[in-house]
């Protein structure tokens, strides 16, 4: 069965205050002159959310995947000991719940919506495909290439996408095949005249969407 407009509107208010409450509670505890926690929760927000939360603006099955992203990052970099610390442990789980009912109601979790219009789907996969080409070449905009920290901070940012796109291609489950930063930030990245480039296209990051 299909979910209503409502009934997505509700999920991703869900959604957006999980994100909200999130980095408003680190941010807070980054507020606190002389706190030992101080450093840590400034240091946390920066790399949770180097963007701010403009993604949260973005059109559902935009905002679904990078929702998905944020979360995958907080896994695989293992910060949740320490969004414990700074005592915002409990956004994440809410955080989690609220993606898997969202992106039940959009069709991309276990269950999935039966779709008869074809068409439909892959225009929406195409969609979500040249949406997440456009971020990447938001961050590739600001890369200086002869700043270490500005390159580290692009690899950084776009690692999780280049996951997504090496295992679409099914380089799954091997080290020597996992992307490495050469694979990310390279000679091919950043043209001749030092201004950066993604491959293009970027494939699909996660299933297609139909909207309601």
């Amino acid at each position: 069965m299909r979910r209503g407009t409502r009934d997505l509107r509700h999920l991703d208010a869900a959604l957006d205050g999980g994100w909200l409450g999130l980095r408003e509670a680190i941010v807070a505890r980054s507020r606190l002159p002389g706190h030992p926690l101080a450093e840590r929760a400034a240091a946390l927000a920066k790399t949770l959310f180097p963007d701010g939360l403009g993604f949260l603006r973005a059109s559902y099955n935009e905002q679904w995947t990078l929702s998905q992203l944020h979360l995958e990052r907080i896994a695989e970099e293992d910060l949740q000991p320490e969004i414990d610390a700074v005592g915002a442990g409990e956004f994440v789980p809410y955080i989690r719940n609220a993606q898997i009912a969202f992106g039940e109601a959009l069709g991309v979790g276990e269950s999935g919506i039966p779709v008869d219009d074809t068409t439909a789907l892959s225009r929406a996969s195409a969609n979500l495909g040249d949406a997440i080409a456009d971020y990447g070449r938001i961050l590739a905009g600001e890369v200086d290439r002869d700043d270490p920290a500005s390159v580290a901070r692009f690899r950084d940012a776009v690692a999780p996408i280049d996951r997504h796109r090496a295992t679409a291609r099914g380089r799954r489950g091997s080290d020597e095949d996992a992307p490495t930063d050469e694979d990310v930030v390279n000679e091919d990245v950043i043209d001749d005249e030092g201004g950066p480039e993604l491959e293009e296209p970027l494939p699909p990051v996660g299933p297609p969407v139909v909207e309601a």
